[in-house]
């Protein structure tokens, strides 16, 4: 059975929040406002120039609110969300989101999404395409690695922080288990293709490089959320 690949291939989890008081200040509020679901206290930690979709161009605070449907915080899929990648932790990146940011440092939520963190990475794969729709990470320890989509099937591996890409070119790559809430499956391999198998989709296990990212950055002194938006 394979344990994954080389610590070279691998992104491990990272929060960088606590280097700057009062950043971390501005993410433990964020927390509260998440929990409350307190849609007036989001609308103010927001910038006004807020990106949801580079892809579909909606920008400002109220293509935030309609995107949301934060019209009705309470059955609003954005807690959920914005929890989930929180917690995850985040780093500091070179650069802003905004036009008027692009020279400064921004903090970005999750860690996954990095581009600071998969450098190294790209640096050693120079050739590979880093599609972000067929890049997935693993965000915990001892992912299984299956033969088949099958749980019931046996083990090819697992996984810990390893950095995967989805077999596009093999015929079949992805199944929907029916029988078990419709759950996704991908077939997968390792960067140096030491572990190839199928994988089961778990949020808590998994984070696609295409997924959403949280964008915090200065503006006027102030930290704002700048951006939340998926690869798109």
């Amino acid at each position: 059975m394979s344990y994954g690949q080389k610590t070279e291939f691998k992104i491990y989890p990272v929060d960088e929040s606590r280097k700057d008081s009062t950043l971390y200040k501005f993410v433990e509020i964020l927390k509260e406002v998440i929990m409350n679901k307190d849609t007036s206290k989001l609308y103010n930690m927001l910038d006004e120039n807020i990106i949801s979709s580079f892809g579909g161009g909606i920008y400002g605070k109220q293509g935030f609110i309609e995107t949301w449907e934060l019209e009705k915080p309470d059955s609003s899929l954005v807690w959920g969300l914005m929890k989930r990648i929180i917690d995850m932790g985040g780093v500091f990146e070179e650069g802003g989101v905004t036009e008027s940011t692009q020279d400064s440092m921004s903090f970005r939520f999750p860690y996954t999404t990095s581009t600071k963190l998969f450098e190294p990475i790209y640096k050693k794969n120079p050739d590979y395409d880093f599609d972000p729709y067929f890049t997935m990470i693993c965000i915990k320890e001892n992912v299984p690695v299956y033969k088949r989509p099958n749980k019931k099937s046996s083990f090819v591996g697992k996984l810990s922080y390893d950095v995967l890409c989805i077999n596009y070119n093999k015929k079949e790559h992805y199944k929907v288990d029916k029988t078990d809430g419709n759950r996704e499956w991908f077939y997968v391999s390792t960067l140096d293709k030491s572990t190839k198998g199928w994988i089961l989709y778990n949020v808590d296990e998994i984070y696609f490089l295409a997924e959403y990212s949280l964008i915090i950055e200065k503006i006027k002194g102030e930290y704002k959320i700048t951006g939340f938006f998926p690869y798109d």
